[in-house]
């Protein structure tokens, strides 16, 4: 599992499709999600737990404009 903190987005964020992405690669609900969502837009920073191959995710995180940092990577 990998733990990133996205802390904050570029310039074009997209934020619709940054909710789609917790929802369909996370599992978390649309309410999850949209929180989520809305504390990056705030400035607020959220951990993020990616189960297994956190490399299609992380690529998507970038592709999107999430600002973010990997902390941990376990099982590697």
């Amino acid at each position: 599992m990998t733990t990133v903190s996205v802390y904050g987005w570029k310039t074009g964020f997209q934020k619709v499709q940054f909710t789609f992405l917790l929802q369909r690669e996370l599992g978390y609900s649309l309410r999850e999600a949209k929180a989520r969502t809305d504390a990056v837009i705030g400035d607020r920073s959220v951990e993020l737990q990616i189960p297994g191959d956190a490399e299609l995710v992380l690529e998507s995180l970038e592709r999107l404009g999430a600002r973010f940092n990997v902390l941990v990577t376990e099982g590697r």
